[in-house]
């Protein structure tokens, strides 16, 4: 089928109230969290058949939240490829010269070729993963002749200190830096409250920050957001050393620990080599400029 008979072909439209639970079937992600959204239903042919779905937001700067479903029997004909033109002309109605689109590469790993054929560059993603606690100590316990002998090339004025006793300009430099960027790539994660960190921990090398990792507990599972080491102590294995004290200041309260970071984050991803390490999520956002 070519894209004007398409074009013809396809009805795509705003969903009646009784077609909403459509919406939440093909499009559970958008629906989650509705407000602001804009939804729209495909239809072929006559009686209408159901196709796929899509769904959009006006961030007022770009149309971004960009989110298709074409249902499986019906994918690979160009109904995907059409309902992204009717994000095109809709930003072009309002004024907008960008689409962006967020996804999970971990569960949708068709969805890049789909993207990057309809002219998407993947602009960065956000890797979710977990360990459980056992996993984790088991690993670091090996490592721990490699992990000493590193620290041990550290002055001697290294300490690990509350977060309340480290320089907060610094630690809110280094986190705007390398982890707040992350949060705009699409929401996929809720800003980091400094005052929920309460398990957090620095380490200080005289007065310098060499590094962080902001942490809470919460019902028994650790979540760690944000894992920055400065740049001039990087090499030193830093960030497994606050990782265990961390892991010191958890012992029984904890048995899973989830952690996140970016693409550009190489040290943190090795932890994906750990045994008993899973990723959860590969959240990715991809965007382009309108179609003239």
């Amino acid at each position: 089928m070519t894209a004007h008979e398409i074009c013809n072909t396809l009805l795509v439209r705003e969903p009646a109230e009784p077609e909403l639970p459509l919406c939440r079937m093909l499009l559970p992600e958008a629906c989650s969290n509705p407000v602001g959204r804009h939804f729209r239903l495909a239809f072929l042919g006559e009686p209408q058949k159901l196709v796929g779905a899509l769904s959009y937001r006006d961030d007022g700067s770009a149309v971004g939240g960009v989110r298709v479903h074409i249902i499986p029997p019906h994918r690979r004909t160009g109904f995907g490829t059409h309902l992204l033109r009717v994000v095109d002309e809709e930003a072009k109605r309002l004024g907008r010269d960008r689409i962006f689109a967020d996804l999970d590469l971990h569960v949708e790993p068709e969805a890049e070729p789909f993207l990057a054929s309809c002219g998407f560059e993947k602009l960065g993603t956000i890797t979710f993963a977990e360990i459980g606690i056992a996993d984790l100590r088991a690993s670091m316990d090996a490592g721990r002749e490699r992990l000493d002998a590193g620290v041990s090339n550290l002055p001697s004025s290294m300490r690990f200190v509350e977060l309340s006793e480290a320089p907060m300009n610094e630690i809110s430099r280094l986190y705007a830096e390398h982890i707040a960027h992350m949060q705009a790539l699409a929401g996929w994660r809720q800003t980091f409250q400094l005052d929920r960190a309460s398990d957090s921990v620095a380490l200080l090398i005289g007065d310098k920050l060499a590094g962080f990792v902001l942490a809470r507990v919460d019902d028994g599972v650790l979540h760690i957001p944000a894992w920055v080491i400065t740049p001039e102590f990087r090499g030193h294995h830093i960030g497994f050393a606050l990782l265990g004290q961390l892991a010191k200041r958890v012992r029984g309260r904890v048995e899973r620990m989830r952690f996140e970071f970016s693409d550009a984050a190489f040290v943190t991803a090795r932890m994906l080599n750990v045994p008993g390490c899973q990723v959860t999520k590969i959240a990715a956002r991809f965007g382009r400029t309108v179609s003239q």
